[in-house]
């Protein structure tokens, strides 16, 4: 099920004479928690993986584990211990249901919010595009993407979910074709998922930090008293 890119088992074998498959290197940072967040905001994180697929399952266990894996890969987000889910439907269960509606906002990896809640992805268009995989790479506008699933309901678009043999296909944009695009020729082409985290909690600053901030304040209060007596 799970196809590897040619330069990625390149780099796979060159790994092989007894070193042992070492993480994937992030192309560029990845946003875990997304720029200027409160403490105990609530929101979750979408990318798309690196890797590709087919839609011949039935299962939507299958690709769970697929954007599981493809999550694991990246030594940053598996370090997050949050469950992974796909974007996607199939005959039995709708993307809706799959990856649950809780409050607070959506953000991709790039650290920007594409929706201001996840109901809120099945009202297009988005903020921003989900463009930006587990690894940090940057994804071109209007690849395409497996999906089977109504952009403005969330659920299997016309019975095309995955599984059956010409699911529906999503792109990389704002609009409604982010999940409804086109009706693809058969199950067997190989496409990335999207990939949406459970609930996730900006972090309180750490003690460390609030020190530094702290001495930084009170060093600044001291030039400026010594300027005012000079």
């Amino acid at each position: 099920m799970r196809q590897l890119s040619v330069v990625r088992c390149l780099g796979l074998l060159v790994l092989v004479a007894g070193v042992g498959i070492a993480p994937h290197a992030e192309a560029a940072p990845i946003f875990t928690v997304p720029p200027g967040l409160a403490p105990g905001t609530q929101y979750r994180l979408v990318f798309v993986t690196f890797d590709t697929t087919d839609a011949t399952s039935t299962l939507i266990s299958t690709y769970n584990t697929f954007v599981t894996t493809e999550a694991n890969d990246s030594a940053t987000l598996a370090g997050l211990g949050v469950t992974w889910t796909a974007i996607v439907s199939t005959a039995a269960v709708n993307a809706i249901d799959n990856i649950g509606t809780p409050s607070g906002a959506v953000y991709n990896l790039g650290g920007l919010e594409v929706a201001t809640s996840t109901s809120a992805m099945f009202s297009p268009p988005l903020d921003k595009r989900i463009n930006v995989d587990q690894f940090g790479n940057t994804v071109a506008n209007n690849t395409v993407i497996w999906s089977g699933t109504h952009s403005t309901t969330g659920d299997e678009e016309a019975t095309r979910g995955l599984g059956t043999s010409t699911p529906e296909l999503g792109q990389v944009n704002t609009g409604a074709g982010w999940l409804t695009n086109a009706q693809a020729p058969n199950n067997t082409g190989l496409h990335p998922i999207y990939a949406i985290s459970s609930v996730l909690t900006a972090p309180a600053p750490e003690p460390g930090s609030i020190g530094l901030m702290g001495l930084g304040m009170a060093g600044l209060l001291l030039a400026a008293r010594r300027r005012r007596a000079s």
